[in-house]
């Protein structure tokens, strides 16, 4: 693994509180369409303790997770050499559409998936922003928790990937370098783009 060449400035920290994190994506998705659909910004302790359990498991799989030393926001990063695990399995998910919502991610990861062999990354190491969110009353810069692994991607020669879920984000990951490369719809009138940026 490679993130140990990843130099973040002193307002991001690697000890990351996956209680503040499930905060701020209750505060930072409120009113995005999939957000809205999966109830990803619900409030409840239920859905904190889905977002903490998903958290981990992608720690412990070997995820790159950077936070804002003040909680305000928080990226995760898949670094090339990431094994993607299928998510939606939370055994303890007692939603009452728990299966319609993992067999709507699961349509999505196979739109990526099509998206990625489309554009040549379907077995090539490249680093993928998995999620990036900020309180909309935070003053954390977001390229502090994206520029130094753009710079490390760069360096590496890999490409970077995501799939941006909010239209107002576009702008913003365009300015890093991302290319919208496919725009998918997806059920229930929800729009997602699956964005590269070559090194």
């Amino acid at each position: 693994m490679l993130d140990h060449q990843i130099q973040f400035p002193d307002s991001v920290t690697r000890g990351v509180d996956l209680t503040e994190m499930a905060e701020t994506i209750v505060q930072g998705f409120k009113g995005i369409p999939i957000a809205d659909y999966d109830g990803m910004n619900n409030p409840s302790d239920e859905n904190k303790a889905r977002h903490r359990r998903a958290f981990q498991q992608e720690l412990d799989n070997g995820a790159i997770v950077v936070e804002a030393v003040n909680h305000d926001a928080f990226a995760v990063w898949y670094p090339p050499d990431y094994k993607r695990i299928r998510t939606g399995d939370d055994e303890k998910d007692e939603r009452p559409n728990a299966q319609e919502i993992r067999e709507f991610f699961d349509l999505m990861h196979r739109y990526e998936s099509e998206a990625e062999h489309k554009h040549g990354l379907k077995d090539v190491p490249h680093w993928h922003l998995h999620f990036l969110c900020k309180r909309p009353t935070g003053d954390t810069k977001a390229s502090d928790l994206v520029r130094p692994v753009l710079e490390v991607a760069s360096h590496q020669g890999k490409r970077t990937v995501l799939v941006c879920v909010n239209e107002k984000a576009l702008p913003v990951y365009r300015h890093w370098g991302f290319e919208v490369k496919e725009t998918i719809q997806m059920p229930h009138d929800i729009v997602i783009w699956y964005m590269v940026r070559d090194p």
